[in-house]
């Protein structure tokens, strides 16, 4: 079984600069629902491939916001279906016929 590629640095800081223009959130919130936007575009889009791992560490730091925030639109994500969340396994796209 082939390994599922890993979300590069330059995946994301594109996912980063497509809200780039726009005023940063106030809240924690705020900045979670523009994760979970730019995620959803990208995986819609396929930008990310089903399978591929996403690094809260890494997307937090594109993004510049804290893990937490990452996690808080990683859990909007897990609710829409399109990625799946695991000990061991970390955070993977969904392929299109597990989304919600």
């Amino acid at each position: 079984m082939a390994r599922p590629r890993l979300v590069l640095a330059t995946t994301l800081q594109d996912l980063a600069s497509l809200g780039a223009g726009r005023r940063a959130p106030a809240m924690r919130g705020a900045a979670s629902g523009e994760i979970v936007g730019v995620l959803r575009r990208a995986i819609v889009n396929v930008d990310l491939a089903p399978g591929t791992a996403l690094n809260e560490s890494e997307v937090a730091t594109q993004f510049g916001v804290s893990r937490t925030v990452v996690r808080e639109a990683v859990k909007s994500l897990v609710a829409k279906g399109l990625v799946v969340t695991g000990p061991k396994v970390g955070t993977r796209v969904l392929t299109q016929d597990k989304w919600n």
